[in-house]
């Protein structure tokens, strides 16, 4: 995954929380390419909730989780992870998991072709939410199984 932030300034901000939120976003895969303009702002709500939170007495580690949670309110699971997740779960027969490229190509595929696959799920700015992801899994499976179908794949693990 090679991602194309958008909307990235000549010199982009080396504040922690932006690098924090997109180094995340980078190493679990998200699909949508960040805004750097959204990201930047979702890390000014962080600094100014901790700033507050210093302010009024809570230690820096308190203020850090407060910004944190803050900073992640609307990052959901990543969907790349997610199909990852069920693929390795419940697919291993079904097709060829066994090199990392193998996995990457699939989820690739799966995420291209299947455009409804976490159709009754809360997207975020950025992911699905991943306690609808555990509600809705049966329908995911069930998704991605009548795509294996179609490609001549059967069974399930």
């Amino acid at each position: 995954l090679n991602m194309k932030i958008k909307n990235l300034p000549p010199y982009p901000s080396l504040d922690r929380y932006i690098l924090c939120l997109l180094n995340y976003m980078e190493e679990h895969k998200f699909p949508k390419i960040p805004d750097y303009s959204e990201i930047e702002q979702q890390a000014d709500r962080a600094i100014d909730a901790f700033c507050e939170a210093r302010l009024n007495g809570k230690s820096v580690s308190a203020a850090s989780e407060t910004a944190t949670q803050l900073l992640f309110e609307n990052i959901g699971e990543s969907e790349y992870e997610a199909v990852q997740q069920i693929l390795t779960e419940n697919f291993s027969f079904t097709v060829d998991l066994s090199e990392e490229e193998l996995v990457d190509f699939w989820i690739n595929r799966i995420l291209e072709d299947i455009p409804h696959l976490f159709d009754g799920c809360e997207l975020l700015s950025y992911g699905v939410s991943a306690a609808d992801i555990d509600i809705m899994s049966d329908e995911i499976i069930g998704r991605i199984t009548i795509y294996f179908e179609s490609l001549g794949f059967y069974g399930i693990q």
